[in-house]
């Protein structure tokens, strides 16, 4: 399907064919008329419609008259024609003749030319005046100035036919001659060149093209010469010298063909069609001219001819029965498939394009003309979200694109020049006259109908449709006029015209909202009317409401959105601006300096709008508030569609319409991302967040909130949501974010922001909060409601200076507490004097009362008055004012000021009066300080005992002791913790050694030991000076005298002690050992081995110890983890050594010791076996219950046969407690479990199983009491039955019940698989797992009634446990008591 649309077509009839030629088809320079001529002796020509107009009649002898023996029904009969650019005259020259056919398209006449010059072959108007230019076929050459009437004959300016010629637009004329030659000549006659060529020149061209120097540098005029069909010349006309004759030439592949023709397009660049049917585009820049920029075939049969438009920017070809349409915005020529047209019927030979490239003419070999509908007029207008746009000539489509994508069409009457659009009308017009049409959706019975024509007194630059209103700029003022019904009287009512006569005519355009009219003035006024309807056949009523006078020329062009509260608008030195009209505020479009084409407003958002210029469009969002006031934002640009112009704008959306009248849409990336399925990412997560990047780019904060929310961790994105939603002022969004941040401060800051409604003010506060920028929050505090706000501000960031100036600015109270707090600032920067005086101030103004007593309570002007005082003392003790300074400190008597005086009296070197106020103030130590120092230390003495300087201490120390008093010394030593002193002092002056050893014992200084060693060598006390030897790190001198002195004991629990037996002398602590292993003392030696790391010798001495130190030994295999010492141990306890092996208890921990759990739970099994089989039946059951929670402990699993043993031992123990509970049936359910493992109990068999008979029979368990009777009848058991229960167990076996049968165990489920079991079965029959077993009771563990003993952590049935707790208050696993409380339930552990 294709939008080129057959306009009409000329019949054969009307031209007679073409005969053996190729007919002749032009078109007028405005594109109202289309002459036509075959082979009659006629020209006929068309309107845009196909109407024919007019026909001009040719004299047939005017043709051949020179060539009688060409056959005039063999060719057409007009070999040329060409519209005049200037005057709208078409020249006609018949074929061969000597004379040119002028035709006036004014006066519809047309006169004879005759120049005298045999057969004409050429002509051409020139572009810049009327000047027609005729060649002929000797090479003369005629001009006609038709203005002027004068014929100016050339003889001779070429030897041969001319049969190609160009005009420039300066005047310069161009021809190609069959002798091989180009001329240039002036519009005189003049010959300026003449260049040769290697053949004929078939055509050429003026054109421009880039020069080799910089891009600033102007273009080059450049002559473009299809020379023989083969290459193309490039001359430059002004160029001069011994080069300026040689041109350029581009050569081309022979496979091509020939040219068949040329032309220049874009920026300098060329596009040539060959016979092949092959497109070749080249650049004319010199850097690259020899490239090829693009070559593709359109035409598999030739192609027959080639046209450029340079208003669409488009070449058009054609050939047989094709007709391609190309894209040349770009050098690489782009296929426009739905313009081509495919007609097999027509060779097509020839074509022409009207100049706006509206109609396409092309010529056919049977000669018909057919004229397309290339490209439409884009004539359009939108109310609302309605769009109505031209779709052919004579009719509009009307399409609402929010609702219903169907057009529904108008046809109009005459081919309009503008249309307007309102909620029920459609007017269309041209010149001063207007057409009005109810629109298809208003009323169905008038759809489309025509209801009124109205005449304006001038031509119409613009109307708008609003309501029932219409409002049409004609010759500076505005005329507003209600739109007549079908039928109605009243079409010529009174019209409004605005402005009125006391203003200028100078509106230069209008826009419209519903009720707002806007004019744009030549002068730079903007004025905003009111329309108003009075009533049926009333004139409206139009009032101004506001007028913005802008300073920068006259408006250009005006653009309002839907409500009318924002208008765009341009200015005479093209720059754009967006208008609030309530408030006057002016803004310019940021980052849009080209040339405003179409600028249109979002139908569904009224504060976004998109401006286009010929390349590109811009999105722009504007808010009227922020914490910087109004401001417009660009969001992005695109390219803009090459032919398409912007029509309607819509959620984003832009609407643009083609030339040839269709409707596409396209979308700003950012636009995209506002939906999910177009948002860029992998994950939902990063598709949310690149959507709420998009909202924020497009100051959408709510809308961001709502992604932020479907975002699912918390992110950075969270606090730029904040930020820009503070930015906008949009407190309500900025609140929930701060929420979801957890912000609970700024939450209920915002929250007493939330219902500010001076914007000023609340901007203010954001400005505080978010950009910290203090200056220009002041400036909007003092322009708020509330300008003191400011001044707390001030006070609340402790700038007193700028609050002081505020607070007199506005005569607000409380400025002697800010003359306070300014005065402790300056005293702060030293500056004394000044402080001193606002500290005067700021007490005189707290005393006198006036407005500060009015703002200030009395607590607070107290202590305004007291912070005065004291820093009125400080900065006169600063000053040298001592004596006044120090009286007025102690008569305010505050401690933390008599800290401060002192602190600048000791600067000052005033060591006795700062002592004085500083144990005033209770700074002990540092009067204590400056007492030592100064010597008296009579007034230090006493306040020692509140000293905790250790320096301090040392310096009265020092002093007493040289003052001969050594027991305060001593004291004061230890306070200072001098050790070495106060051994010293004891070991000497005062003579108490113990104390001295107590206090060499506690501190564990080397030089306090040291000196105590010393005392004891001198006293023979050798083992306390081995052992203060050790702790001196004088162990060399240890060891020597532990050695001689047999002392080797004493040396041995020192270096175990002392920090030095682990990380320096091992040789005296292995001579130590090897002491105690010569005197039989191996526990010693290993534990001295042991201590400094030799794990292997000590291992040996605990060895040859034997099982006595098998503890030790185990405790360093563990720790080793040494395999040759844990297989000496191994090879000990298995009695390799002495053939004596040792208990298994040594082997169970031994493998505890190595982690090997699984093997210690198999030892500890043995053992506990060992134990069972000596009828040691509840140490066995503990052992391994020790066991089990050593592994538990450790989250080791407790293997199966560990926990087999531990049920059998347990049930067997709760047999005494279930009977004394009286539960029989438990009891003997728990012997039966024993019996069956009999052979585990060899030292009771026979009484294990009398119970179990005995007890069976008390629960009914017939049947197995009747089976263990049998067993115990056995020889081997028989005489060993107890005489009380022999008769009867022998009566069950000589008489037993066939019948008899054990009555049904409980039903409790598996843990692991739910599946029904017996309550006492401790493994499931279905999924064979062991189950867990009630430590209560004996019983399987039931998923619903799930507990533990919070002692051991083993399983139990709650019910069952709280019954035994009841009545016994201890587990009976652990023994441990356990309060009835602790035993909770819990879900079933085993769940899967």
């Amino acid at each position: 399907m294709t939008d080129t649309s057959l306009l009409f077509t000329v019949p054969y009839e009307q031209t007679g064919g073409t005969g053996s030629g190729e007919g002749c088809i032009e078109f007028s320079p405005n594109g109202a008329y289309l002459a036509v001529a075959g082979c009659k002796p006629k020209v006929s020509l068309f309107d845009r419609t196909g109407e024919l107009l007019h026909e001009v009649i040719l004299d047939p002898s005017s043709a051949s008259a020179s060539d009688p023996s060409v056959d005039a029904q063999a060719s057409t009969f007009v070999s040329s024609m060409a519209w005049d650019k200037n005057s709208d005259n078409l020249a006609i020259v018949p074929r061969s003749s000597q004379s040119v056919i002028i035709w006036s398209a004014v006066t519809r006449e047309s006169f004879k030319l005759d120049g005298h010059l045999k057969s004409i072959t050429w002509l051409q108007w020139a572009t810049h005046a009327p000047v027609l230019a005729c060649g002929t076929e000797k090479g003369n050459l005629l001009l006609y100035d038709v203005r002027k009437g004068r014929k100016t004959p050339v003889i001779g300016i070429h030897s041969r036919e001319i049969t190609c010629g160009a005009w420039s637009e300066d005047g310069i004329l161009a021809l190609g001659s069959v002798d091989k030659s180009v001329s240039l000549s002036t519009d005189a006659g003049d010959t300026i060149k003449q260049v040769r060529c290697k053949a004929p020149p078939h055509a050429m061209h003026f054109t421009s093209r880039a020069s080799d120097g910089p891009s600033s540098q102007p273009r080059q005029k450049t002559l473009s010469v299809n020379v023989g069909q083969k290459s193309i010349y490039l001359l430059n006309p002004d160029a001069s010298g011994p080069d300026s004759d040689v041109p350029v030439e581009l050569a081309f592949l022979q496979k091509y063909g020939n040219i068949i023709s040329h032309c220049s397009f874009g920026d300098g660049y060329s596009a040539i069609a060959f016979s092949s049917g092959q497109m070749v585009c080249i650049s004319t820049a010199s850097r690259e001219i020899s490239e090829e920029v693009h070559s593709a075939v359109y035409h598999r049969n030739g192609i027959s001819d080639m046209q450029f438009c340079t208003a669409l920017q488009r070449i058009v070809t054609c050939g047989s029965g094709e007709i391609r349409m190309l894209d040349a915005s770009r050098p690489e020529l782009v296929e426009m498939k739905d313009k081509n047209v495919d007609d097999a019927k027509h060779n097509f030979t020839q074509m022409r394009w009207t100049e706006d490239g509206q109609v396409l003419a092309v010529n056919t070999t049977t000669g018909e003309v057919k004229c397309y509908l290339a490209s439409l007029p884009q004539i359009h207008s939108t109310y609302d979200t309605t769009l109505c746009h031209l779709t052919s000539l004579l009719e509009f489509s009307i399409v609402e694109m929010a609702h219903d994508p169907n057009p529904r069409s108008v046809t109009v009457e005459f081919e309009p020049a503008f249309c307007a659009l309102g909620p029920y009308h459609l007017v269309s017009g041209m010149n001063a006259q207007a057409w009005f049409y109810a629109r298809p959706s208003a009323d169905s019975s008038l759809a489309g109908t025509m209801l009124d024509v109205r005449e304006y007194v001038g031509t119409v630059q613009s109307i708008v449709l609003r309501g029932e209103m219409c409002a049409v700029l004609t010759e500076g003022r505005v005329t507003v006029h209600p739109v007549a019904s079908a039928g109605g009287a009243d079409s010529g009512a009174t019209d409004t015209v605005v402005p009125d006569t006391t203003r200028p005519a100078d509106v230069e355009c209008i826009a419209a909202s519903p009720s707002i009219l806007v004019c744009g003035t030549a002068t730079g006024s903007i004025m905003c009317y009111f329309m108003q309807t009075e009533g049926e056949n009333e004139p409206p009523t139009v009032k101004l409401v506001n007028e913005f006078k802008h300073g920068n020329g006259p408006i250009r062009q005006l653009h309002t959105n839907v409500i009318g509260t924002r208008v765009l608008f341009e200015d005479g030195r093209g720059m754009v601006y967006l208008l609030n009209p309530v408030s006057d505020t002016c803004l310019p479009c940021p980052k849009f300096a080209n040339k405003l084409d179409v600028a249109l407003w979002d139908a569904a958002d009224n504060a976004m709008f998109v401006l286009a210029d010929n390349n590109e469009i811009s999105l722009f969002v504007s808010r009227a508030t922020s914490i910087n006031g109004a401001f417009i934002k660009h969001i992005a640009t695109m390219r803009r569609p090459a032919g398409s112009l912007p029509v309607l704008f819509r959620k984003g959306i832009v609407t643009c319409q083609s030339p040839g009248g269709l409707l596409h849409d396209v979308s700003f990336e950012e636009v995209r991302m506002l939906s999910e399925a177009e948002a860029q990412g992998t994950t939902m997560n990063e598709r949310h967040e690149s959507k709420l990047r998009a909202e924020l780019s497009m100051l959408r904060h709510e809308d961001a909130w709502q992604t932020l929310q479907k975002i699912k961790m918390p992110n950075t994105l969270d606090s730029t949501v904040l930020k820009a939603s503070l930015e906008a002022l949009d407190v309500g969004t900025a609140i929930k974010v701060a929420r979801r941040r957890g912000q609970a401060g700024l939450v209920m800051t915002l929250e007493r922001l939330q219902y500010v409604e001076d914007r000023n003010l609340l901007a203010g506060h954001v400005c505080v909060l978010l950009l910290q920028d203090y200056q220009r929050a002041q400036e909007l505090f003092l322009r708020s409601s509330q300008p003191w706000a400011a001044l707390e501000m001030r006070k609340d960031l402790k700038h007193w200076e700028e609050a002081l100036k505020l607070a007199r600015q506005l005569g607000h109270g409380g400025v002697s507490e800010i003359c306070c707090h300014y005065a402790s600032m300056l005293e702060m920067r030293g500056e004394t004097e000044n402080a001193i005086a606002q500290y005067e101030a700021a007490l005189q103004g707290s005393l006198d009362g006036g407005a500060d007593a009015m703002v200030l309570s009395e607590e607070v002007r107290a202590d305004v008055q007291q912070q005065c005082r004291g820093g009125m003392a400080r900065c006169l003790i600063r000053m040298g004012d001592l004596r006044r300074g120090r009286q007025m400190a102690l008569d305010e008597g505050s401690k933390m000021l008599y800290k401060d005086c002192a602190g600048i009296l000791e600067s000052q070197g005033q060591l006795g009066e700062a002592a004085e106020l500083y144990e005033r103030g209770g700074e002990i130590e540092k009067a204590a300080g400056i007492y030592i120092r100064t010597k008296n230390f009579d007034a230090a003495k006493p306040l020692m005992d509140m000293v905790g300087q250790s320096r301090l201490h040392g310096q009265f120390a020092r002093a007493q002791e040289a003052a001969q008093k050594y027991e305060e010394a001593a004291v004061a030593y230890e306070r200072a913790g001098d050790t070495g002193n106060v051994v010293r002092l004891y070991l000497g002056a005062l003579s108490m050694a113990q104390k001295a050893f107590a206090v060499a014992r506690q501190s564990r200084n080397p030089e306090a030991a040291a000196l105590v060693a010393r005392h004891c060598q001198s006293t023979g006390d050798h083992r306390d000076a081995v052992e203060f030897l050790c702790l001196a790190g004088m162990v060399d001198e240890a060891f020597e005298l532990a050695e001689s002195q047999n002392e080797m004991d004493a040396f041995a629990s020192a270096m175990k002690a002392s920090s030095a037996a682990t990380s320096k002398n091992s040789q005296h602590l292995i001579a130590a050992a090897k002491f105690f292993e010569a005197q039989g003392e191996f526990v010693r030696a290993g534990d001295v081995l042991y201590g400094c790391g030799q794990l292997n010798g000590a291992l040996k001495m605990y060895l040859k110890k034997g099982v006595s130190a098998m503890d030790k030994a185990i405790q360093v295999v563990g720790e080793a983890r040494n395999d040759s010492l844990t297989t000496m141990l191994c090879d000990f306890l298995a009695g390799e050594a002495d053939g004596a092996p040792k208990g298994n208890n040594y082997l169970f921990k031994l493998h505890l010791a190595l982690g090997d759990y699984e093997q210690a739970a198999h030892t500890a099994v043995l053992i506990a076996g060992q134990e069972r089989e000596m009828g040691n039946y509840k140490q066995a059951r503990d052992q391994l219950l020790d066991v089990a929670k050593e592994l538990e402990s450790r989250n080791i699993r407790i293997p199966n046969e560990l926990v087999r043993s531990l049920q059998l031992l347990h049930s067997y123990i709760l047999v005494k407690t279930l009977v004394k509970s009286n539960n029989h049936v438990g009891a003997a359910r728990m012997l039966c479990r024993v019996a069956k493992s009999i052979s585990k109990f060899p030292q009771h068999i026979v009484p294990i199983l009398t119970s179990t008979v005995i007890e069976c029979q008390r629960a009914e368990l017939k049947r197995s009491a009747q089976d263990y009777a049998a067993v115990l009848m056995r020889p081997e058991h028989r005489d060993l039955i107890a005489d009380a229960y022999r008769k009867k167990i022998e009566a069950l076996v000589r008489r037993p019940d066939k019948t008899a049968e054990d009555v049904d165990d409980e039903i409790i489920p598996c843990a692991h698989c739910g599946v029904d079991g017996p309550a006492h079965d401790l493994e499931c029959m279905a999924c064979r797992e062991m189950l867990p077993m009630c430590i209560a009771t004996g019983k399987r563990m039931h998923p619903d009634q799930w507990s533990r003993c919070p002692s051991c952590h083993f399983p139990c049935l709650q019910t069952e446990m709280v019954q035994h707790l009841a009545a016994y208050k201890k587990c009976p696993l652990c023994s441990e008591s356990i309060p009835i409380a602790a035993v909770v339930k819990m879900p079933n552990q085993l769940a899967k």
